[in-house]
């Protein structure tokens, strides 16, 4: 049974917004563009073990994504978490391309692409230190619960390289997760915990799940100056303005009666979840006050303030 879904990344969502709202001719657009790249192609991978965890026998264990938990000395982050009555498993995964070396004797995992030849962290020593993280968070709750972990290379036509063969007990590819699974399974066949404690500690989990929030600025060296504001359009990212209560794209003329919700999404996304009705006006570049107001209110968010002092909370 699954506890906590998978979410839309907050970093994701953020460098969307910040992808849209460069100019064209930035000199950090590149970096942003290939880092948009690398998570959304991670949280495909991600999206695509879920076909696999349909076949895990739902009734026995509580699966819980994107997790975020804090040890008592750093935060620790893990893709996805199996908690069963007889173990906890870890699932890290990895959507890389290409072939795929892996040293574990020198913590390497290289990839070579094209003719290109790249390098990542070891995933094992990844997935060890989750396990260390874990155990110390839950020795509170048991101490008894073995924690397994595994890390899952999701796209098929990846091809591996193990120079440790004792590294196949820890990776594979997406498609043998059931099979390993199962193996698991037959490992551990005595219950460590009973059901009370099993949902007292996964849902403990997800009441301590704590989302990151980078500034997504500043990771790039980007100043609130430097981005594009105004209303664009979701077709060809063409300005919008608005004409007889609708929002009308100056370049292919598409028109849209919401095309500020995206803008000012954006802005909470880059700036700040709050707004004064004046930094909206000047940042829609729309004047009518009573007009704008009432797109602040429809927002749904919270309002804090009276009257002009008032600034409204921009949902996302």
């Amino acid at each position: 049974m699954i506890i906590k879904p998978r979410s839309y990344p907050i970093r994701l969502r953020n460098l969307e917004a910040l992808h849209r709202r460069l100019p064209p001719s930035h000199p950090k657009r590149s970096l942003v563009q290939d880092s948009l790249a690398r998570v959304r192609a991670g949280y495909q991978g991600e999206k695509s073990i879920d076909f696999h965890l349909k076949f895990i026998p739902q009734k026995d264990y509580l699966i819980i994504h994107d997790l975020r938990l804090f040890d008592g000395q750093h935060f620790f982050q893990m893709d996805t978490v199996l908690v069963s009555r007889k173990f906890i498993l870890i699932l890290e995964v990895k959507n890389v391309s290409g072939s795929l070396c892996l040293n574990s004797d020198i913590h390497q995992l290289t990839r070579t692409s094209n003719g290109k030849e790249d390098t990542f962290p070891d995933p094992i020593l990844q997935i060890e230190r989750q396990q260390m993280q874990l155990s110390k968070w839950i020795e509170s709750y048991s101490s008894k619960l073995p924690i397994e972990a595994f890390v899952l290379f999701t796209i098929k036509s990846a091809i591996l390289h193990l120079k440790n063969d004792k590294d196949s007990e820890r990776i594979l590819k997406s498609e043998g997760l059931l099979s390993r699974f199962n193996m698991i399974e037959q490992r551990y066949s005595e219950e460590k915990i009973n059901s009370a404690t099993l949902h007292l500690i996964a849902s403990q989990m997800v009441r301590e799940h704590t989302d990151v929030h980078q500034k997504i600025l500043g990771a790039f060296g980007i100043r609130e100056s430097e981005l594009l504001s105004g209303v664009h359009c979701q077709a060809c990212s063409g300005n919008m303005v608005w004409k007889r209560r609708a929002w009308e794209c100056i370049s292919c003329f598409l028109k849209s009666k919401d095309a500020h919700i995206q803008a000012l999404q954006a802005y909470a996304c880059l700036r700040h979840p709050y707004i004064y009705n004046r930094e909206a006006r000047a940042y829609l570049h729309f004047d009518p006050e009573h007009i704008v107001k009432r797109m602040l209110v429809n927002l749904g968010g919270k309002k804090i303030g009276a009257t002009k002092s008032r600034k409204y909370e921009i949902p996302l």
